[in-house]
């Protein structure tokens, strides 16, 4: 049984769409209360008032509706339509656990169909309920041999569950019907990695780079397996430190009289950013509970880094100049003309470091320094520099379960220092103890 609004409500819908269309989105909201007051149960207007809601941004206000309309469809026996349906409301807010409940209750009600337990099996998957996870996806699957995304998702859990060489054969199975996925071409790298297959990987990743000429994940993993197997001449050409990573001392800007003047803005523009904030706990590589990153620097409000930007651009086509073009290597022979930046900062908080990572979605990438602590500057009794609180590249994660150690090469940072390298590189900070704060500006150059 469907319901539909009320006619003397209209009105106020109309209004509530014109408010919602205009960008009005408290008002349109304000309109959307006085609808449910008038009738609080209505299954059409519950699920129009969450979806103005959801699009507004109003993730709480939404998270709310939609639970009052799983109540009103729980209450009238709804099919499976409405659940699956307000499942996927509940998934794209996100609400996991919510969207669960519903899509479970659109399983039951129509259980030859696979749209619920393929979705159900990919939400358990985030959500790392891997046996439940598997279990949607397997019965996906008995429904349906070929769906596309349960094998994707039952390939994911397994392997997680560890279970790798299930994993692999799934991996291969879905480049074999999807040629040219970048997350199996990846996820599938990483289990032959781990498995110690390398002859497999570095076929893999040829046959990766020949579909995706200097893919950024690709090279990463094409460097990792020429180390593994003792290829010198390829391990040295992709990592190629002192060819290929370029420090640079920046210009100062015109409207700037001292360096310190320079960094001193920056650091107060980083510290005052509205969106200033430590990455949730389940990131994989940026969380620590000293970290905090500044995104999208040069969005709306750029102020002084709006000049480091200028800085960049220099620096960028100096490293073009200087590193060239190499038909014969893989990272050089492309060049892209038409790139974009994206700019983030990055605050430690007196002690920490950040594990090693690549950038996928950039060619080349960089860090500047703000503000060093003097620890990270400090040299030894001897005279040489320990690097603690360093930059270091070439070094892999410990998840990648790599054998060998490929070359690594750190870096002493110092104010006003920028650095440049291959988006490929595995590139990390070395721990180190302060009382006082790191601040860094990173950014990738991402072709467009």
């Amino acid at each position: 049984m469907t319901s539909s609004v009320l006619p003397e409500t209209s009105e106020l819908k109309a209004q509530a769409e014109e408010h919602f269309k205009a960008g009005r989105q408290k008002e349109a909201l304000a309109a959307c209360q006085r609808l449910l007051n008038r009738a609080p149960g209505d299954r059409d207007l519950l699920s129009f008032i969450g979806k103005i809601a959801a699009e507004a941004g109003f993730r709480d206000d939404a998270r709310e509706v939609y639970r009052s309309l799983l109540g009103v469809l729980e209450k009238e026996d709804a099919d499976s339509d409405a659940f699956y349906e307000l499942g996927l409301a509940f998934h794209g807010i996100p609400a996991p656990r919510l969207a669960l409940i519903a899509l479970k209750k659109s399983a039951n009600k129509a259980p030859e169909l696979v749209r619920a337990p393929a979705l159900i099996a990919d939400i358990s998957e985030k959500l790392d309920e891997l046996d439940t996870a598997e279990t949607a996806a397997r019965h996906a699957l008995t429904l349906d041999p070929d769906h596309f995304d349960s094998l994707s998702t039952l390939a994911v859990v397994l392997h997680k569950k560890g279970q790798l060489e299930d994993a692999i054969e799934l991996y291969q199975q879905i480049l074999r019907v999807r040629p040219g996925l970048v997350y199996v071409y990846n996820n599938l790298s990483a289990a032959l990695l781990e498995t110690g297959n390398v002859g497999a990987l570095v076929s893999l990743t040829s046959e990766w780079l020949d579909r995706d000429p200097g893919n950024t994940e690709a090279l990463s993993f094409a460097s990792l397996a020429a180390s593994e197997i003792g290829d010198r001449a390829t391990t040295d050409l992709l990592l190629d430190y002192d060819r290929l990573v370029r420090t640079h001392e920046v210009d100062l800007p015109p409207a700037f009289g001292t360096l310190t003047a320079f960094n001193d803005a920056l650091e107060n523009h980083i510290m005052s950013h509205p969106h200033l904030a430590t990455p949730p706990a389940d990131h994989p590589t940026w969380h620590h509970p000293k970290l905090q990153i500044a995104p999208r620097l040069l969005d709306d409000n750029p102020g002084p880094v709006a000049e480091l930007e200028e800085c960049i651009r220099s620096a960028i086509e100096d490293y073009q100049r200087t590193v060239g073009v190499d038909a014969n290597h893989p990272f050089l022979q492309r060049s892209p003309d038409d790139w974009h930046l994206q700019i983030w900062g990055a605050v430690l908080h007196g002690s920490g470091n950040q594990q090693p990572h690549i950038h996928e979605d950039g060619y080349l990438s960089g860090v500047y320094y703000v503000r060093v602590p003097d620890e990270m500057s400090s040299t030894g009794s001897d005279g040489i520099e320990d690097f603690t609180g360093g930059f270091e590249v070439g070094r892999p994660p410990d998840e990648l379960h790599c054998r060998t150690t490929p070359p690594v090469k750190a870096f002493q940072p110092h104010e006003g220092m920028m650095i440049l390298f291959p988006a490929y590189m595995f590139h990390r900070t070395i721990p180190f103890e302060s009382d006082t704060r790191r601040i860094s500006i990173a950014f990738d150059v991402v072709p467009s």
